[in-house]
């Protein structure tokens, strides 16, 4: 799922990757890069909904 800079804050335009789901422990997370409006948290979430067959 592209997503553009202008709508996270980021430097330039990301994707996610929606078949390539990893944990990453919170301690390894030291500062917030960017956001994701709830409108596209929503989208990634049905997308990951359908790639695990929920």
């Amino acid at each position: 799922m592209r997503v553009a800079a202008r709508e996270t804050g980021l430097r330039k335009d990301s994707v996610v990757n929606l078949s390539q789901v990893l944990t990453v422990d919170k301690g390894a997370l030291t500062e917030r890069l960017g956001h994701l409006p709830g409108d596209r948290l929503a989208e990634v979430e049905i997308g990951l909904r359908g790639v695990m067959g929920l």
